[in-house]
């Protein structure tokens, strides 16, 4: 087979190029006609930005953007601002925890404006379970904060959350689903975080911090994805 590279191929009023079957033309870019017609391959018409009439110099294949991927070290509180904009309604957020100082340390997540951390009008729940139980538990998760994750300083390397977040920099109440498991003096746990802020902030921060005595501090990392449509 023959192969011929080509970095700029001109367009022509009167003759053709053919590719005689089982070689191979590569061409870097292919210009207009002196007539500005476009260029018409298989039949397709493309011409600035349209195929066959249709623009499509805009279209965007959906799926997650990383917007801020940060590592922590030995910190009580980790907070991320101007993650969120209206470029996008909802975020995937993903954090892995690799140590701790606590047995029995606790993780909860703020949202932030400004630069500054909410602290009333949450509302939550979670359900959770831990290994060899045989019995799934509930408890609020109260006013102040959403749930995030149980982290014991012996085994954190198994304390993880995905999380969920709806609309935080829209002016409309912000909804929260999180998934996360962890050690708990030194019992395995895995559970669901259901939650609200009903404040209709336009939010653009996060905070992950711990909220037991001390507090106890935590190592890892988060990376916060935008949601594209």
């Amino acid at each position: 087979m023959s192969r011929l590279n080509v970095d700029q191929l001109g367009g022509q009023t009167t003759s053709n190029i053919e590719v005689i079957s089982g070689n191979t033309l590569k061409v870097g870019v292919i210009a207009e006609s002196s007539t500005n017609n476009g260029v018409t391959i298989d039949g397709v018409l493309i011409k600035d930005g349209e195929v066959d009439g249709v623009d499509v110099s805009s279209i965007t294949a959906p799926g997650l953007v990383l917007i801020d991927n940060h590592s922590f070290s030995t910190q009580s509180s980790i907070t991320r601002d101007n993650v969120f904009s209206s470029t996008y309604d909802n975020y995937k957020i993903f954090v892995n925890i690799t140590d701790g100082s606590s047995t029995t340390a606790q993780c909860a997540v703020r949202l932030r404006a400004s630069s500054t951390s909410t602290t009333t009008n949450y509302g939550g729940h979670r359900n959770y379970v831990s290994t060899g139980g045989t019995a799934t538990h509930g408890s609020s998760t109260g006013t102040t904060y959403f749930y995030l994750a149980d982290t014991d300083s012996g085994s954190t390397d198994a304390t993880c959350s995905d999380i969920t977040l709806f609309a935080p920099n829209l002016a409309a109440p912000t909804k929260y689903l999180a998934n996360g498991q962890g050690f708990y003096s030194s019992s395995f746990y895995s559970q669901q975080i259901y939650g609200f802020q009903s404040d209709n902030t336009q939010f653009d921060g996060i905070e992950i911090y711990t909220f037991t005595s001390g507090p106890p501090t935590i190592s890892g990392n988060i990376q916060i994805f935008g949601m594209k449509k």
